[in-house]
């Protein structure tokens, strides 16, 4: 939906005295409040344009999630085509956005509880769409050009992905995580050339993931090139290393035939 449209039904929602009634009646956009300027708004504009959202259906707390709320998709592009608008403020507003998800991605431990897990459910879908937008940055910058890819900066983007595969994987959702964690090793790559302690991090996770589903051939390598990638960059005592060097060791008891 273009920003015009939106606009227009935003208009016609304020009761515009240019707009006629036909126009009004014309699509359920009509419908929509006006815009919500946030940044400069009052704690009172602020609750009442709230409260015109949720007369309309538009807004709608989430339960139990205190600060939370689900928009309606209309108002979700609305808001889209307002920061595409917004000049030098839409990096930070994207940073601020970003940084947040971050955030949340950082909270969840390598193996969640169903009670951390239910926590970001909402967060995932904010989370999977920085994920596409980083990787889509990527495939169409140049190296001179890949410095904070959608507003996130270089050292943190490894946790959008880190957060979404936590968030499959702790459920047991593989075939879910792995496309995530597949695409971190690629973007970390992309990010850092040669060998970068970020590098080394999403081959191990990569590899962790697969050994979760018993796919230690396909694990080993990854420990073995993050472990030595890690004894360059960080070096062999570097609590990092310690941890791979261990994880590659239960990896290799795991797979060693046992005899009986």
């Amino acid at each position: 939906m273009s920003p015009d449209i939106l606009n227009s039904a935003f208009s016609r929602a304020r009761g515009d005295s240019n707009t006629s009634k036909a126009e009004e009646n014309s699509s359920p956009c009509s419908l929509l409040p006006a815009p919500l300027p946030l940044l400069t708004s009052s704690e009172d504009e602020l609750n009442a344009a709230k409260k015109q959202l949720y007369g309309r259906n538009l807004l709608q707390r989430v339960e139990d999630s205190e600060g939370y709320y689900k928009i309606h998709a209309l108002v979700w592009w609305f808001l889209q085509a307002q920061l595409a608008e917004a000049g030098e403020i839409q990096s930070i507003l994207e940073t601020t956005f970003a940084t947040a998800m971050i955030g949340f991605a950082q909270i969840l431990p390598g193996s969640p509880t169903s009670e951390q897990i239910e926590n970001l459910r909402d967060i995932v879908p904010h989370l999977e769409d920085l994920g596409k937008r980083i990787i889509a940055e990527i495939k169409e910058a140049t190296e001179a050009q890949i410095i904070s890819l959608a507003s996130v900066p270089s050292d943190e983007v490894i946790w959008v992905f880190v957060g979404i595969t936590r968030f499959y994987g702790g459920q047991g959702l593989y075939k879910l995580a792995e496309p995530w964690s597949e695409d971190c090793v690629n973007v970390c790559q992309s990010l850092f050339a040669g060998d970068h302690p970020n590098v080394a991090t999403s081959l191990n996770n990569l590899a962790l993931l697969y050994d979760s589903q018993g796919r230690y051939s396909d694990a080993e390598p990854l420990l073995i090139e993050a472990l030595a990638m890690c004894q360059r960059v960080l070096g062999v005592n570097h609590p990092t290393t310690a941890t791979i060097r261990e994880n590659l060791a239960i990896l290799q008891r795991q797979s060693t035939p046992r005899a009986i």
